[in-house]
């Protein structure tokens, strides 16, 4: 199922994430992720426009900027260990199967 935004109006996009029981996962401080908006064809510009995101990417706000249909993606997640997690002998975790494409109009 596509998404549909009223132009004009702002919304908050909340990433879940859910373990094979459908429990939902609290997501970390330190998890990171790259978020794009983009336009269903290339050469155009995103109908939706990011004007505030949390520093972990789990919360967008968005704007619906002009009519069209686009895709938002999630790609790139990660873990970021810090020095102490490092010195505890752990490292950055990436997960490159966790990712997201939502078609939208």
């Amino acid at each position: 199922a596509e998404w549909q935004f009223v132009l004009g109006r702002s919304y908050i996009l909340r990433m879940e994430i859910f373990d094979a029981s459908s429990q939902a996962l609290l997501i970390p401080p330190n998890f990171r992720a790259t978020v794009a908006l983009s336009a269903a064809t290339s050469g155009s510009s995103s109908p939706l426009q990011a004007t505030r995101q949390t520093p972990n990417s789990a919360v967008l706000l968005v704007s619906a900027q002009t009519l069209g249909e686009g895709v938002v993606t999630y790609a790139e997640a990660s873990t970021l260990a810090d020095a102490e997690d490092e010195a505890g002998g752990l490292a950055t975790a990436h997960w490159p199967d966790l990712a997201f494409r939502q078609r939208f109009r």
